[in-house]
């Protein structure tokens, strides 16, 4: 059993949707299991329904409408707050010291808090033209009767940001979020397809996205959109040491 371990700080995405289920589900890395499982309530009957629409049923029953903006959209796109509330988290463990594969488990946190990636220094969008040529971006926007609900943000050339690092087939789902009333809604996964169609429009062959282990919302979301966790970093983070950063993978073109 082979574990990558890669030690490049990928995209903050970010805050979605809750997807129902329960019982365990497998993943691509030596066997390993999550259970989704937990002490923690459930979402409310009216979101597990929504989630329960396909992505063509729910468009038309919201009207909703996908639209690819200009880089000068970035301060349009920060409108949307990405803040969500932390209630629980994946337990990393290594099985038989990871030769076994490894095993994520949800477990509620001892006290809830509030995760916000805008917070930290330099990463609101606004601040991002002044680090990197968003013209190598796509940036999209989810109106629904012409309310901006959600954006995503898509990297296309990832060179300027990972360097050596990067690679030429892949593309990178940077952000993504919903307006905190439009979550749990469908909205998020809409966004996901989208990023999904213009990664494989660009001719890359892979779409990733990197999150971390006390956003389960997210998780959910990527795994019920086909994305497979391709590694995991325990120690990415050294401003964060109880964060594990968990960076997720889908081929989107043969």
């Amino acid at each position: 059993m082979e574990v990558v371990r890669e030690e490049r700080l990928w995209a903050r995405a970010g805050a979605g949707e809750e997807h129902a289920g329960g019982g365990t589900e497998r993943l691509p890395i030596g066997g390993g299991k999550v259970d989704w499982g937990s002490s923690v309530a459930r979402a409310p009957a009216r979101a597990l329904n929504g989630i329960r629409l396909s992505g063509r049923e729910w468009s038309r029953t919201m009207n909703l409408e996908l639209r690819e903006q200009p880089p000068s959209f970035d301060a349009q796109y920060g409108a949307i707050p990405i803040a969500f509330e932390v209630r629980e988290h994946l337990a990393v463990e290594l099985v038989g010291n990871g030769f076994g594969g490894i095993r994520l488990t949800r477990c509620p946190v001892e006290a809830f808090y509030t995760k916000d990636y805008d917070a930290m220094p330099g990463q609101r969008p606004q601040d991002w033209a002044k680090q990197w040529d968003l013209t190598k971006w796509c940036l999209c926007a989810a109106f629904s009767d012409e309310e901006h609900v959600g954006s995503v943000a898509i990297i296309f050339d990832t060179a300027q940001m990972y360097g050596s690092l990067s690679h030429g087939a892949e593309a990178v789902v940077w952000d993504i979020r919903v307006r905190p009333d439009y979550r749990h809604r469908g909205v998020g996964s809409q966004l996901l397809a989208f990023a999904e169609g213009r990664a494989r429009s660009a001719g890359k062959q892979r779409l990733s996205v990197e999150t971390q282990n006390n956003n389960v919302a997210a998780c959910r979301l990527y795994a019920s959109a086909g994305f497979e966790l391709r590694s995991f970093d325990r120690f990415a983070y050294s401003l964060l040491p109880n964060e594990v950063q968990l960076v997720w993978s889908k081929q989107v073109l043969a």
